[in-house]
């Protein structure tokens, strides 16, 4: 499982990762799945603003009124039903996947 671990994260952060921490990332509640959701709706957040307000959406003030009614809402929602509710989309792994790969 070390050298698998190493050979993966390696792949998809590329960066040389340390065979050694295999076990670091891994905690009793299995936390790490909690990050895996946010970087996944991260993207959906990203691919949205892109669509939404074009490639520059950083520079754009409705981007700006955008954002900070999705953080308004805070965690009153968790990722999937946030999604639903603001995109009418479900949370998908593969657009993570895209994103990383650079296919999109």
């Amino acid at each position: 499982m070390p050298d698998r671990y190493r050979e993966l994260l390696g792949a998809a952060t590329r960066v040389q990762w340390p065979r050694a921490t295999w076990l670091d990332d891994v905690d009793e509640g299995f936390y790490v799945a909690c990050y895996l959701r946010a970087w996944a709706l991260e993207t959906h957040w990203r691919r949205a603003l892109r669509e939404r307000f074009g490639e520059r959406w950083f520079e754009s003030r409705e981007a700006g009124r955008w954002l900070a009614e999705l953080w308004r809402q805070g965690q009153r929602l968790d990722a999937e039903e946030l999604l639903a509710d603001r995109l009418g989309e479900e949370l998908d792994f593969a657009v993570l996947a895209a994103e990383l790969t650079g296919v999109r």
